[in-house]
C-alpha cells in the first residue's frame, strides 16, 4: 500500500462539512436591516432597537455578563480594551509568544510594549510562572489566550493580576462558549475579547465583541468605538440622531455595520450546539488517537468544565513516525483526507508578519530591550508545542464518528507507512 502523497490512493475522497454555515434566518435579519434604512449604529433612530444592540445584548446574556460592545474586528476589540484601560507608552502588556500576532501587534498599536511570555506545553496556554517572571514595575495588564480548544489556568492568572494591580483581558478569540469552573470565558477578567473572523467557531465574517461586568469600563469602550459618543437609549423620535455628543472621551470609528450583526445574530442561536458536536467528537478523537504510539491529545485544566474547540490539536512524537519533519508528516495526512492538517502558528518571535522594524510608528519596540532579547531558547515551551503539534479546522468536527474513524485511520496508515514520506 502507497501513501496517498506518493502516488498511492487516498484513504478518503468524501466531502467533508463546510464552513461557515448558512440558513434561512440570516437572510431574513439582512433583508430586513436593508429595508430599514438603519445600517450602522451610527444611523437614526428607526423606532425600534438597532441590529447591533440586539445582537450585542444577547452576546451578553449567552455569557452571563452584564454588557457588551460590537467592533469591526478582534484586533480592534483587543486595542479598544487596552485604550480603554488607559494602557498606552511606557507601559507593559504580558502576552504568550505562542499564538496569533494580533494580541500583540494590538499592544503595540496601543503604544505599550508586547512582553513574550512562554507557554505551558501541556496546554499551549500561556505560563503562569513565566508571567510572574515577567512582571516589572511598567506592567499594567495581563492578555491570556484561550489557544486551540484550551482554557488558560484563569484561577492563577486573577490571582497574579489582584497581587500586583494588573488588568486581565482574555483573548477569547478561540473559545467561545467555553466555561472554566462554572464561568465562561471572558467574564473572568477585566475584558473578554472574541473575534468573529469567517474561521471562528462564531462569526460574522469580519468583527469583534469585547464583553465586561464594568459600567465605567463599558462606557468608555462604546465611546472609544464610535467617535467618543454614548448612546442615548431613551431617544424615541423617528429620524433623531441617536448617539449623544460631548467631550468626555475622545474616540475613534470602530463600528461594525448592522449587517454585521444580522448574520451574528442568525450564527448565535446555533453556537451551544454545534460546540456541543464538536466536543463529542474530540472526545472520540482523544480516545481513539491516544492509542495510536507517539500520539498525545492536549490536556485540561481539571477546572476547564467545557472547551471550545477552534481548531482540534494533538501533540506528536515524531520518533514515533520515523523522525520525518511535521511539515511533511502534516502533508501527508492531508492527502489521506482531504483537507488540511498543518502545524500551528508559528511563534510570534518568529512569525514573519510580526516585523515591527517595518513600520515607523513602532521604532520605539525595536529600540526597546525587551525586543532585543529575543530568541528561541527563551521559549522552550513556544519551541517544543510548535515542532510537535498537529492541528486542524473545527469545521471537520462537524462530521460524524465514522469520519472521525477515517481521521484515526490516517494517523495510523501515515504513522505505518511513515518511512516512505
Amino acid at each position: 500500500m502507497k501513501l496517498a502523497i506518493n502516488s498511492g490512493i487516498p484513504l478518503r475522497d468524501k466531502k467533508w462539512p463546510v464552513w461557515p454555515v448558512w440558513d434561512e434566518s440570516a437572510d431574513k435579519l439582512i433583508h430586513e436591516v436593508a429595508q430599514s434604512g438603519r445600517w450602522s449604529v451610527r444611523g437614526s433612530w428607526t423606532g425600534s432597537e438597532c441590529m447591533e444592540q440586539q445582537a450585542m445584548r444577547l452576546f451578553a446574556e449567552y455569557n452571563g455578563c452584564s454588557y457588551s460592545v460590537m467592533t469591526t474586528s478582534g484586533s480592534e476589540a483587543l486595542l479598544l480594551a487596552l485604550e480603554a484601560m488607559d494602557i498606552g507608552p511606557g507601559d507593559e502588556v504580558i502576552v504568550p509568544a505562542l499564538t496569533w500576532i494580533a494580541p500583540a501587534t494590538s499592544i503595540l498599536n496601543s503604544g505599550a510594549v508586547p512582553v513574550l511570555t512562554d507557554i505551558n506545553p501541556e496546554t499551549t496556554c500561556i505560563d503562569t510562572g513565566a508571567i510572574k517572571k515577567a512582571i516589572s514595575r511598567k506592567t499594567k495588564a495581563i492578555m491570556p489566550v484561550h489557544l486551540h480548544c484550551s482554557i488558560a489556568d484563569m484561577d492563577e492568572i486573577m490571582s497574579i493580576a489582584r497581587e500586583y494591580g494588573l488588568f486581565v483581558i482574555e483573548d477569547c478569540s478561540q473559545a467561545h462558549g467555553a466555561v472554566w469552573d462554572g464561568k465562561r470565558v471572558g467574564t473572568m477578567g477585566h475584558a473578554g475579547v472574541f473575534s468573529l473572523n469567517q474561521e471562528k467557531v462564531l462569526t460574522c465574517g469580519e468583527g469583534g465583541v469585547l464583553i465586561t461586568n464594568n459600567p465605567e469600563l463599558y462606557d468608555r469602550l462604546f465611546r472609544i468605538k464610535t467617535d467618543g459618543c454614548a448612546l442615548d437609549k431613551d431617544r424615541k423620535i423617528p429620524g433623531d440622531d441617536q448617539l449623544i455628543y460631548d467631550n468626555r472621551l475622545m474616540g475613534s470609528n470602530y463600528c461594525a455595520s448592522e449587517f454585521q450583526a444580522a448574520v451574528l445574530i442568525s450564527q448565535l442561536k446555533n453556537l451551544s450546539s454545534l460546540n456541543e458536536i464538536r466536543r463529542g467528537n474530540a472526545k472520540y478523537l482523544d480516545e481513539g488517537l491516544s492509542r495510536i504510539p507517539g500520539l498525545i491529545p492536549l490536556k485540561h485544566h481539571k477546572k476547564a468544565e467545557k472547551c471550545t474547540y477552534y481548531e482540534y490539536a494533538v501533540k506528536i512524537d515524531r520518533r514515533s513516525f520515523s523522525n520525518k519533519e511535521l511539515d511533511k508528516i502534516c502533508n501527508a495526512l492531508s492527502c489521506e483526507l482531504g483537507f488540511s492538517l498543518h502545524p500551528t502558528d508559528v511563534p510570534i518571535y518568529r512569525n514573519k508578519l510580526f516585523s515591527p522594524w517595518t513600520r515607523k510608528r513602532y521604532k520605539y519596540y525595536v529600540e526597546d530591550a525587551r525586543f532585543k532579547e529575543l530568541s528561541a531558547d527563551k521559549f522552550p515551551g513556544c519551541e517544543n508545542t510548535y515542532d510537535s503539534l498537529i492541528v486542524f479546522h473545527h469545521s471537520k468536527l462537524l462530521s460524524g464518528r465514522s469520519d472521525m474513524d477515517d481521521i484515526i485511520s490516517a494517523f495510523e496508515k501515515v504513522q505505518m507507512y511513515s518511512s516512505e514520506i
